[in-house]
């Protein structure tokens, strides 16, 4: 088995020297690196990033279109053979060690990894997360026409972004191109379209249930236009970090800024 680290990243990775720190012990043959830095312009400023990137790049901008630029890191992963394909940003540090992360989705090569909200839900957050999710779906039928004709919300799931996808699930998403296009001005798409195609394909049964990468929404951060986004890490403490790995899914976390200290909290032998 042969893992795909693909990194979405704007300029650069905040903490690359815990995932040079994570690779150090790993066989080269199980994993290979893939960076697409949205800002292109922009020079490198560290030889991990300019080492892996690929070379095509598109714009990429949030509650807008991700998915191009993941598109074209699946396909020099796929390209490169690689079984699993792991969906990561530039904020996202590794929990575990290469060795443990690579043994658990060894024991399930068959199964992607999606934390996704099912059809009826089972509490109160649940629920509202649901209703939000129903009403993007309204909200993306009124500004988008293609999405309101084409779009059937019986495959509408609202997921994390933060996926690990098999082989064959990349490649049902490499060869899509008319479900992406009913998405096109949809609002914040990246986490509904992976599991609307896998559900339009019958892959539901080939799915794990499960949250990989952690993030916290329970103490999130409310900005001037009413929105909101999950709480950015910069003083980090041992009770975060149990809290962090107390559920054994949890394989990677985000938000963790530059000026974090989380690399004093975890090492990787």
């Amino acid at each position: 088995m042969r893992l795909a680290f693909c990194f979405l990243i704007k300029n650069d990775i905040n903490h690359i020297e815990m995932w040079e720190d994570f690779f150090k012990n790993a066989k080269p043959e199980r994993y290979r690196i893939y960076i697409h830095k949205s800002e292109a312009n922009k020079p490198c400023s560290s030889n991990f990033v300019s080492q892996h990137l690929i070379n095509q790049t598109v714009l990429t901008e949030w509650g807008g279109d991700l998915y191009s630029a993941i598109k074209l890191l699946y396909k020099k992963a796929y390209d490169d053979l690689c079984t699993k394909y792991i969906l990561l940003s530039e904020s996202t540090i590794p929990v575990r060690s290469f060795s443990t992360i690579y043994k658990k989705l060894s024991k399930f090569p068959n199964k992607s990894s999606i934390n996704y909200l099912q059809k009826i839900p089972k509490n109160v957050n649940e629920k509202n997360t649901h209703i939000t999710s129903l009403q993007r779906f309204i909200n993306n039928s009124n500004r988008c026409s293609l999405f309101a004709y084409n779009i059937d919300i019986t495959h509408w799931y609202y997921a994390d972004m933060w996926t690990i996808l098999t082989r064959e699930h990349v490649n049902l998403i490499l060869n899509d191109e008319t479900i992406m296009s009913y998405f096109e001005n949809a609002f914040a798409w990246d986490e509904n379209y992976p599991m609307y195609v896998l559900s339009f394909f019958n892959e539901l049964d080939n799915i794990k249930r499960e949250k990989t990468t952690f993030v916290n929404w329970k103490e999130p951060v409310y900005h001037n236009d009413h929105s909101k986004s999950p709480k950015e890490y910069t003083l980090v403490t041992s009770e975060d970090i149990d809290y962090i790995k107390n559920k054994s899914s949890v394989l990677f976390a985000r938000k963790f800024s530059k000026d974090s200290n989380i690399k004093w909290f975890l090492t990787y032998k």
